[in-house]
């Protein structure tokens, strides 16, 4: 049995841990830990306050953002004054 997030993520990232490996390497650091430390104000890196729902499998993200996506509502006339004010502005 499979967990199919992590197909997804190896799907669609592709870098595998030898490749992580080289380029951490190759940037100076030994962990991933170590370089998001390194490339994360700390103002904004705290770990200890996250609130993550479970990973989902890539048809329930799907199911998920289709669902998010039907409470979206455009109208027509928001889309063309905003294409109007963009073209006035070029």
């Amino acid at each position: 049995m499979t967990n199919k997030s992590l197909d997804f993520s190896r799907r669609h990232i592709g870098l595998g841990s030898d490749d992580v490996s080289k380029i951490l390497d190759e940037l100076g650091f030994d962990s991933l830990d170590a370089f998001f430390t390194n490339l994360v104000p700390e103002s904004i890196y705290d770990l200890k306050n996250l609130s993550l729902p479970a990973a989902l499998d890539e048809a329930s993200a799907l199911k998920s953002l289709k669902e998010i996506s039907k409470k979206i509502k455009f109208s027509r006339a928001i889309l063309e004054m905003v294409f109007i004010t963009a073209m006035c502005l070029l």
